[in-house]
């Protein structure tokens, strides 16, 4: 591997690998913690290389002699040389972690669990929940939910027990859908209930139907390939393109080889002396030679190596480590602070073994919930390895199967029948209808029977005028036109008499009574029978008992107070003392309406009578 080194940072064309391990030279007992961050990355201050002068413990060169490493020292605290402290020139030496050298001041961050004794006593039941939840159902099932978007049938979720369920459309919300409308590419028709549809294809549409409808081959364009109706992009591997999945990608292997260069040990890297401006240049085969010591070696290709015990400290591709399992107890010094091990505090749910309170998976919570179809047509599955829900809708056979003919239609085949057609410019023909609902019409209603019978509670009629007997001709034609109630044995009836030229109100085949409370004419044809009211003591008058009053004061003055008068508007009342008597009948107003512009008037004579007629506001003797 080759190496250009120029004034200031060094820019490595490739990394740096360190066989046997790499330190930087400026580690010393106060910054021991950074000696294992160096080590892992596999570092060299790169400050250092970029110097004239290289210093290690102590001691300085220039870059244009050697610098001899046989002087190397190690704190001996932490790290030693094989058993001694410093190199002796006579053999090469390995650098180990000292026993006891570890310190609780060099760990950084936390010690893995599986290292600590203490820790593989307990597990999730012992720790606080962290980042990473706990599993529970009800997170689990509080994970998903369900959107009815309407339609037909129902979804729904209850997530206490992360249950789907789906009931299939019915057979009335099937039926609902029939319509039928054409479009530009698809002949639809439809007729007594069956429907039929052909495609038009056009010259040009891309579309095959020599052996069912399927695109055709020839829509597939430049760089794309049609193969079972799917159309693929053609991709070439050689050229560095591949397909992964659903994208493209760049591949590196399918690149022409000549991308990649071997970087031989002779190959020449220049060195600035930052002194003057004479530079330098050296193979990286001799540069290597150049800085090696005790400890370290140069191989054939120019990378320096540096060995290692293999116990404790081990190499990892380019980076020197502390190796697993390599701080033995005996290297302790101490105990370890409580922080990184007891309470937990620098662990979380990451860090920790599964116990009693599971971890959060996609399985766990896929297996949480669960799909019932609960029938009808279509299908509703779950598929517990992926977490999916598939919903079926109805096939062609299941709508069918609920289309069944009824009353005046058939069905064969898939196809509905009636006898006669019913569009709305359809003239129509039924023998006998029944509607158990309601029945509404927007025109006019014609009934050509000779009966029509209303069997309702209420009878409502909008018009101002019904018209009995119609198209008769004269009075004979409509004699007997009118209104019965039917009453039993004897109905209630009021018609037209042409005999006598009048309408009658009879009961049966006698004459009814009316009661009115006025009765406007030109002229009365009858015998009127007034009610009569007796009185022997004082009274308010109510007219609606009669209205000829008969007094008797013989046991003392009768006084008879008349109702208000603007209640009685053109009401007649006569007034007899009946018996032959010293006292009197007295007649008053109820209100503020006078007799003659009286209060009150009396009737003293034996057997004396008065008739009064009331104008709405006072009484008047007739």
């Amino acid at each position: 591997m080759a190496y250009k080194f120029q004034r200031g940072a060094a820019i490595l064309s490739g990394s740096i690998k360190a066989e046997d391990g790499l330190v930087s030279t400026d580690v010393d007992d106060a910054t021991a913690a950074n000696v294992v961050a160096q080590i892992d990355n596999g570092e060299i201050a790169i400050a250092k290389l970029a110097q004239k002068s290289l210093s290690v413990a102590g001691k300085s060169a220039d870059l244009g002699g050697s610098i001899d490493l046989d002087d190397l020292t190690v704190d001996n605290s932490s790290l030693q040389l094989d058993a001694g402290t410093t190199f002796d020139g006579s053999a090469a030496k390995t650098i180990s972690v000292k026993a006891l050298g570890i310190t609780n001041a060099m760990l950084a961050g936390s010690i893995a669990s599986s290292k600590i004794s203490e820790l593989n006593a307990f597990n999730t039941a012992n720790l606080a929940e962290g980042s990473n939840l706990y599993y529970t159902d009800a997170r689990a099932r509080a994970a998903v939910s369900v959107v009815d978007n309407g339609g037909d049938g129902s979804l729904s979720y209850n997530s206490s027990n992360g249950q789907f369920t789906y009931t299939g459309p019915s057979a009335a919300e099937v039926r609902a859908h029939l319509s039928v409308s054409d479009t530009p590419s698809i002949d639809m028709s439809f007729a007594g209930g069956a429907f039929s549809a052909a495609v038009i294809l056009a010259s040009n549409s891309g579309l095959d139907d020599s052996a069912g409808l399927k695109l055709a081959t020839s829509t597939a364009g430049q760089g794309l390939e049609l193969v079972s109706g799917v159309y693929n992009v053609r991709v070439s591997a050689s050229n560095g393109i591949a397909i992964d999945t659903d994208k493209l990608k760049l591949d590196i292997g399918g690149m022409p080889a000549q991308i990649a260069s071997a970087v031989a040990a002779g190959d020449l890297m220049i060195m600035q002396d930052i002194s003057d401006a004479h530079p330098k240049k050296i193979t990286a085969a001799a540069f290597a030679d150049f800085i090696e010591g005790n400890g370290m070696a140069a191989d054939a290709s120019g990378q320096l190596n540096i060995n290692v015990d293999g116990s404790s400290i081990e190499i990892d591709s380019d980076s020197l480590r502390v190796k697993a399992l390599g701080i033995t107890n005996a290297m302790l010094a101490g105990s370890i602070a409580s922080g990184k091990i007891a309470e937990l505090n620098s662990f979380d749910t990451g860090d920790l073994s599964e116990g009693s309170n599971l971890y959060y998976t996609d399985a766990r919570a896929r297996a949480s919930v669960s799909a019932v179809d609960a029938g009808g047509d279509g299908s509703f599955a779950y598929n517990a390895s992926n977490g999916q829900f598939t919903y079926t809708g109805p096939s062609a056979s299941e709508v069918r199967a609920h289309l069944s003919a009824g009353t005046g239609v058939t069905y064969s085949g898939g196809q509905f029948s009636i006898g006669q057609a019913v569009a709305t410019s359809s003239d129509v023909q039924f023998k006998d209808i029944s509607a158990s609902g309601d029945v509404v019409v927007t025109g006019n209603l014609t009934v050509n029977g000779t009966q029509t019978v209303l069997n309702t509670a209420t009878l409502e009629v909008e018009d101002l005028n019904i018209k009995v007997a119609k198209n008769a001709a004269n009075s004979s034609a409509a004699d007997g036109a009118g209104l019965t109630i039917e009453m039993g044995a004897n109905d209630l009836s009021f018609g037209w008499l042409h005999a006598s030229q009048r309408m009658e109100l009879k009961l049966g085949s006698n004459y009814a009574d009316l009661k009115v409370k006025k009765l406007i004419a030109d002229d009365i044809e009858a015998t009127i029978a007034e009610g009569i009211q007796s009185f022997s003591s004082n009274a308010s008058v109510n007219l609606a008992n009669g209205t000829i009053l008969l007094a008797d004061p013989t046991g003392g003055d009768v006084t008879l107070d008349l109702p208000a008068a603007g209640a009685h508007t053109g009401k007649i009342v006569k007034v007899k003392k009946a018996v032959a008597s010293a006292n009197n009948v007295i007649l008053t107003t109820a209100d503020s309406g006078r007799i003659d512009g009286e209060e009150s008037i009396v009737l003293e004579s034996d057997f004396a009578g008065v008739s009064l007629i009331c104008n709405g506001t006072h009484w008047f003797v007739m």
